[in-house]
């Protein structure tokens, strides 16, 4: 009995299925957010270490290995490919500056979205508490989330060697939602799927 309590109280976290970014690509994502960190701050109360989503979906713990498990046998026999980014723009809102991807790749993104999500679909929910999400999906890598005022300031200091870069897409990995003790989140990554 006691044990039926505590899964209903179970807490709904968010999983990701990303794509894992090139070493020297992320790294240089992350000079630019640390140079526009130290100017401008950050307003995310989570990690924002650049990542590519796939997928995001909220779901009970105990659900993580039907989950991994759909997904794994959705893309684990999918080949290697090549993305490319188109540089960087303002958010719709305003407040988060974006690297966004090519056309092309945005297209190859949004299938893997759909077949992420078609996998899952009996596993968790698109958005929190089984609400439709918050934002229609978008693939890009968010860069820093300021006031929007500051937005032309950052769009100017960008450094754009980021614009019509690409890399091969080797790997997707799983994270799942952990809060620190200060409710500051963290993804920490569950299981990879290496591409052939």
């Amino acid at each position: 009995m006691e044990e039926n309590n505590e899964q209903n109280t179970e807490e709904e976290l968010a999983y990701s299925f990303n794509i894992v970014l090139d070493d020297a690509i992320a790294q240089k994502i992350i000079n630019v957010q640390k140079g526009l960190f130290e100017k401008f701050g950050e307003r995310r109360k989570y990690d924002p270490s650049p990542h590519l989503s796939i997928a995001t979906k909220f779901m009970d713990q105990s659900k993580t290995d039907d989950f991994v498990k759909a997904l794994e046998n959705e893309f684990q026999e999918n080949k290697s490919w090549e993305l490319e980014f188109a540089g960087f723009a303002p958010s719709e809102t305003g407040s988060y500056i974006f690297l966004n991807l090519s056309d092309q790749s945005r297209k190859k993104v949004f299938e893997l979205h759909r077949r992420a999500f078609e996998a899952t679909k009996n596993i968790g929910y698109e958005g929190h508490g089984g609400l439709p999400p918050e934002y229609p999906y978008d693939p890009h890598i968010s860069i820093i989330k300021s006031k929007s005022e500051e937005r032309d300031d950052i769009l100017k200091l960008i450094n754009k060697n980021l614009s019509r870069v690409k890399m091969k897409v080797n790997s997707y990995v799983v994270t799942r939602q952990e809060n620190n003790e200060d409710g500051f989140i963290v993804f920490p990554a569950l299981y990879k799927i290496d591409l052939k």
